[in-house]
């Protein structure tokens, strides 16, 4: 939560400034130290949010998430278009709230979520855990 009100940027990785795989990546090597993610048959340390979503992503149950889990939404080009980490139920199952690197609000943000319904043309796909190579 330490870069709330960060700048947005497309393809932005660590501070100054994150896109939405960014600020994810950037978390959670800042909790584990080092981040091993898999993208086919290789290991690597970022990748954007379709390959984390296809390859380490563990879906789970609205009633099984925990802060810091991932969020995943689509416009409908795409399995995924855009991912978030899940803060808090706002109502039980079906508000939540994720940290975001929004791009239309040009930084990050928590901002709520109805499981639901359609935001601005975007809904909800999935939820799950992140899995790591160890």
């Amino acid at each position: 939560m330490t870069q709330l009100g960060a700048p947005y940027l497309w393809g932005g990785r660590e501070p100054p400034a994150f896109d939405s795989s960014g600020i994810i990546t950037w978390s959670y090597r800042q909790a584990l130290g080092v981040l091993q993610l898999r993208y086919e048959n290789q290991v690597v340390n970022d990748l954007p949010h379709r390959y984390i979503y296809r390859w380490n992503f563990q879906p789970l149950s609205l009633e099984e998430l925990v802060p810091g889990d991932l969020v995943y939404i689509t416009n409908g080009t795409a399995e995924v278009t855009h991912g978030a980490m899940f803060v808090r139920w706002i109502e039980p199952y079906t508000v939540m709230e994720f940290l975001d690197a929004s791009s239309r609000q040009q930084k990050v943000v928590i901002q709520p979520w109805p499981v639901h319904e359609e935001v601005q043309g975007q809904r909800f796909v999935a939820a799950g855990r992140l899995k790591v190579v160890r």
